[in-house]
């Protein structure tokens, strides 16, 4: 090989080195899960939040892998009292994200900084604020009330009559 041909190929691998780097790191951010903020105005504080994990991911599959990516997100929060931040699993949805509970109410900054970092992890998918959703208009469909079971009912004999569905249970106007 020439002499002049040696740096230009060394240049080469450099250039080629750094473009490689550089896409790698701009890619990173891509593997962080998305972390929804619109819930944290619901309340001064919070303490459950939904985290969804990656499919086939570990913590999906063993609850110790799962026990320890929560461990991991939860250090580096500030301790309350002497004593660090504890998170736990309440439950999984049908959909299946897991509701996950803070053993103390956090304030919206210590909130925000725990739903990044519960997204910094690659398994998983996406963090949300577990909030109750209530309705906040009547929908305005011109035959709304004509619906079967969606108004209350107005006697309780309608029930009684064969061939009718019972009214829906009290819970639903609440």
């Amino acid at each position: 090989m020439s002499q002049v041909t040696q740096p230009r190929v060394r240049h080469a691998w450099v250039v080629l080195g750094a473009t490689v780097v550089t896409s790698l790191l701009l890619a990173a951010p891509a593997f962080v899960g998305d972390v929804q903020l619109s819930g944290l105005e619901s309340a001064p504080t919070h303490q459950r939040f939904i985290v969804k994990y990656r499919d086939n991911s570990a913590p999906l599959a063993s609850t110790t892998a799962l026990a320890s990516s929560l461990k991991a997100a939860a250090t580096g929060l500030p301790a309350a009292q002497g004593r660090a931040l504890g998170l736990q699993q309440l439950h999984r949805l049908a959909t299946g994200p897991s509701v996950v509970k803070a053993d103390r109410p956090l304030d919206r900054a210590d909130a925000e900084l725990l739903m990044r970092k519960l997204a910094a992890d690659p398994n998983v998918e996406y963090v949300e604020v577990d909030q109750i959703m209530r309705p906040t208009l009547v929908p305005n469909d011109t035959r709304f009330n004509e619906q079967r079971a969606l108004a209350p009912p107005t006697r309780p004999s309608t029930c009684a009559r064969p061939g009718t569905r019972p009214p829906a249970p009290a819970w639903w106007w609440r």
